[in-house]
Parts: C-alpha cells; sequence; structure tokens
C-alpha cells in the first residue's frame, strides 16, 4: 500500500464496512449517494476522500456521528482543519474587501447624505403641466428668492437661480432677475450656501434701498418746497429709484391706478400690514403678469404673480386687480412662515419687527389683510426727474426718497 492509501484508509476502511454490513454492491452503494462505482472504489481503496457533504450524508444515513465516521483518519482531520482554516482566511479576507468596498462607498455617498440634513437650494420645490403639455420645475431658491426678493427688496426682484452642488451641504448659485425697478440694467448675484448659510460675494447685493418711506403727517407749504427743490436739484437725464410716500393709504386698485398715469413702469408697493398707522417694509409689484413657473397653487393661490397660473394671455386679467392682488400677498407671506429657512439666512433671524415668531407674526399680517384689504402706503418706483416733480406736485404725496440708479 503506497503513502497515500496509508493516509485515507481509515476512511475507506469505514466505507467498506458500512456497505458490506448493508449488504450493497458497490454500485447500489454509489446510487444513493449520487457517484459513480468507480468513485466509491477509489474512497474504499483510500485514494480518495468524499467531500463533506458526502460524508455528512453517510453520517445520517447509517446513524453514525460525524467525528465517529472521520476519528480514525488523522489525514483527513488535517485536511478538515486545513480547509476550515483557509476558509477563515477567506471570510477575513473577504470581510476586509467588504469593509474597503463599503468605505469607498461611504466615501463617495457622504456628501450627499451629509447635504441632506441642510437647506438644498437644487431641490425641486414644486413641478407642474401647462396647458401645451409642457411640464416645469421650480427650485427652493427660485421659490425662495422669487418670494422674498419681492416682499423685501423693492428695488430688485430675482426671477431664475441657478445652483450648483458641491457635497458637505455646500452649493454655488447665482440669481438673476427679469423685471427690475431700473428696468435698463441686466442684474445678477453670485454667492455660495454652506450648511445653511448664505454668502453674498457682493456685500452690497441683496439688501433692502438706503433709502425708505417716511410719512409727516404735519406735511406744510415748507416741505413741499423742500421736497421740490430736492427733485430739482436732480440730473434731467437719469434715472432714480424713489421710495414715494403718500398722505394717507390708498385702496390698492385706486393706487395702482393712480400711479400708472405717471409712467413709471412696474412699481412696488408698500402695503399696509398693521393698526399702528405706520407701514414695515413689506410690499408687492403691481406686475400683475408675473413668471411661468411651478408652484403649489392650491395652498399658495397666485404665489409668483396677480393672474391666474398658464393663462395663455397674459393680459386676459384686468391689471391691478385687487381680488387677484390680495391672494397673491397672503400666498407669499404664508409661503414665508412655512419656509423660514432662507430668510432666516439672509436675515439671521426669522422673527418681524417685533420679534414674534415668524408664524404669528406672519398671521398678524393676513389677519389685518383678510379685515381691511390691501392698502397702499407708499411706492418704490424707478422714474426720471421729471416723472417725479409730477408726483409731488399731485397733492398725493408727503415724502419722495431717491438714490441713483446705479
Amino acid at each position: 500500500m503506497d503513502k497515500q492509501e496509508k493516509k485515507t484508509v481509515d476512511i475507506g476502511q469505514k466505507i467498506l464496512e458500512i456497505r458490506k454490513a448493508e449488504s450493497l454492491s458497490q454500485t447500489e452503494f454509489a446510487e444513493k449517494f449520487h457517484v459513480t462505482r468507480q468513485t466509491v472504489s477509489n474512497w474504499e481503496h483510500g485514494k480518495n476522500y468524499p467531500d463533506m457533504e458526502t460524508l455528512m450524508r453517510i453520517s445520517d444515513e447509517y446513524g453514525i456521528t460525524f467525528d465517529e465516521l472521520i476519528k480514525k483518519d488523522k489525514a483527513l482531520i488535517r485536511s478538515i482543519d486545513r480547509s476550515r482554516r483557509v476558509a477563515r482566511k477567506s471570510v477575513i479576507a473577504f470581510t476586509i474587501i467588504g469593509i474597503i468596498m463599503a468605505g469607498a462607498l461611504l466615501i463617495k455617498l457622504m456628501p450627499g447624505l451629509v447635504s441632506k440634513f441642510y437647506y438644498d437650494p437644487t431641490e425641486v420645490a414644486a413641478t407642474a403641466v401647462d396647458s401645451d403639455g409642457e411640464v416645469w420645475e421650480t427650485t427652493r431658491l427660485e421659490l425662495d428668492a422669487r418670494v422674498y426678493s419681492e416682499l423685501f427688496l423693492p428695488q430688485f426682484k430675482y426671477e431664475f437661480a441657478g445652483s450648483s452642488p458641491l457635497g458637505y451641504g455646500k452649493y454655488d448659485f447665482n440669481l438673476e432677475e427679469s423685471i427690475r425697478i431700473e428696468p435698463a440694467m441686466a442684474h445678477e448675484v453670485s454667492g455660495r450656501i454652506e450648511r445653511n448659510n448664505i454668502q453674498i460675494y457682493d456685500p452690497a447685493e441683496f439688501r433692502p434701498m438706503d433709502i425708505g418711506f417716511v410719512r409727516d403727517v404735519e406735511t406744510d407749504g415748507d416741505l413741499i418746497e423742500e421736497m421740490l427743490a430736492e427733485l430739482e436739484s436732480l440730473d434731467d437725464k437719469d434715472r432714480y429709484i424713489a421710495c414715494i410716500t403718500l398722505n394717507e393709504d390708498m385702496d390698492y386698485e385706486a393706487a395702482c391706478k393712480w400711479i400708472d398715469q405717471y409712467g413709471t413702469g412696474f412699481p412696488w408697493a408698500l402695503i399696509v400690514t398693521q393698526d399702528d398707522g405706520y407701514a414695515e417694509s413689506m410690499g408687492m409689484y403691481t406686475d400683475y403678469i408675473g413668471v411661468r413657473a411651478a408652484f403649489d397653487a392650491k395652498k399658495y393661490p397666485y404665489l409668483l404673480r396677480c393672474r391666474e397660473p398658464f393663462m395663455k394671455d397674459p393680459y386676459e386679467d384686468p391689471p391691478y386687480k385687487e381680488e387677484y392682488a390680495k391672494k397673491h400677498f397672503i400666498s407669499m407671506l404664508r409661503y414665508e412662515a412655512d419656509n423660514p429657512e432662507f430668510m432666516k439666512m439672509v436675515d439671521g433671524t426669522t422673527a418681524g419687527i417685533e420679534g414674534e415668531p415668524i408664524k404669528e407674526w406672519t398671521n398678524n399680517k393676513i389677519q389685518y389683510i383678510e379685515r381691511n384689504g390691501l392698502k397702499v402706503y407708499g411706492f418704490a418706483v424707478d422714474a426720471t426727474k421729471e416723472m417725479l416733480l409730477n408726483i409731488a406736485k399731485s397733492g398725493k404725496v408727503c415724502c419722495i426718497e431717491t438714490q441713483e440708479n446705479s
């Protein structure tokens, strides 16, 4: 018997004993375990081993424990131990490879995963389909910038936004306006949003005007003459941004028709939102056309315009119709209350002038408007010296403050 036979004779002898005890031929034994007769012969002559699965089946079939079946075959035991060690090393190797691959995948996904916890300007905030079947999508930044700029920045109205994700809650962005008080000037704002913080690269941009609205209830001839003198000192060829304060609040439609006769373009109306005789710096454009964009029209009717969404004829509704303008203004207030993140980034707070929480502050404004309708405190306009002089002489104005259109 050669060395190989000596190594394997124990298990082979055991199989031979089992087969003879069961009075089975090699062929019959082979059929039981789905192997060939030659394979059984090789086992019994110690030329090779049955595989582990077959050994287990033999053990089960004849009521012999696995340990009893192999315990005298030291070579087989060493082989099994060796196989276990190889298997264990393989498991460790595959585990390490799996950890490395999982780490690489996590590194790849981490920038996006971290961004999920912060303000995402690229998020699709609304989708709509127009009458021609065209699908419109609006991002969170587009809606936020449009609503915020119209409410709080009389000289700007940003209509378009683009942003590029950089990972880990960082985004580069730019804002572009389609309508401005200074219509001859193209204008863009760029910056970066990083983990709920905003940086405008030009600090002079995206902030309220340096001028404001002042109502002096004791307006007399001297004050009017002083205002006219200041306007006379303006350059005849230039255009100016002007804050025009009315002597007294006017109904929205009447105020829009009154200012329209002076040809100032698309004015911004300062809307009265409280009972104390003053107006916070909050208003809306009297341009009722607006842009075609998607938004939740059911929750925020007329959010981006004072007309029906996706109307084929943009002039089908009469301009300055208070029914639509009121819904537009209230929708903007409600949108800000529901989506305060952008306001907080820009202003550093989501509280109103009086320090009230945004929900309470906004609801107070909405309740006032629902009780009293839209009342106009004044207008922000883009105008020439001649236009402003004509407005000042109307008898309806107590103050006009100007700054150069630059």
